[in-house]
């Protein structure tokens, strides 16, 4: 057993590393992106995420420019909201595209799978700051015993 637990621990050590390490990457990364925002008169960003199945969301972005105008992207979901947000923004694929990837490079807790949480990443280009609203979402069991039928006798002549 000694060697499960040790292996396991391995495993989790060489996972919270890889984390720490990719985290420390966006964190030298993100300000050349918040230049490329101002640059383009977008001033504030918000990514809402949520956990699904072993993957997460982390898609539905907001942009708001210096009058705090809301930027719209459209409801489009998945890649093309994300292709259509480089046209709107006027920002090119190729500069935009590792953003995603080093903000949740910040998240470095398990909120993709199974609905494991979610949150808001606050991001202001012109400040140069983050801020993370993060959550974890828990289930719970409650009975409903008392507001419904949970009994039933029945007899041979029924």
């Amino acid at each position: 057993m000694s060697g499960k637990i040790n292996s396991f621990d391995r495993i989790l050590t060489e996972w919270e590393t890889r984390q720490q390490k990719n985290k420390d990457k966006a964190v030298k990364a993100l300000p050349m992106f918040f230049k490329l925002f101002t640059e383009k008169n977008i001033m504030r960003g918000e990514l809402e995420y949520r956990g699904c199945g072993d993957s997460g969301e982390a898609w539905d972005w907001t942009f708001y420019d210096d009058e705090n105008n809301k930027i719209e992207i459209s409801s489009w979901s998945g890649w093309k909201k994300q292709d259509h947000a480089y046209e709107v923004l006027g920002i090119s694929k190729s500069d935009l595209a590792p953003f995603d990837e080093h903000i949740e490079h910040l998240l470095t807790y398990d909120w993709v799978n199974n609905e494991g949480g979610g949150g808001v990443v606050n991001l202001d280009f012109k400040k140069m700051t983050i801020s993370i609203d993060a959550h974890r979402y828990e289930q719970i069991e409650v009975s409903w015993n008392d507001e419904i039928e949970t009994e039933y006798k029945f007899n041979e002549s029924t």
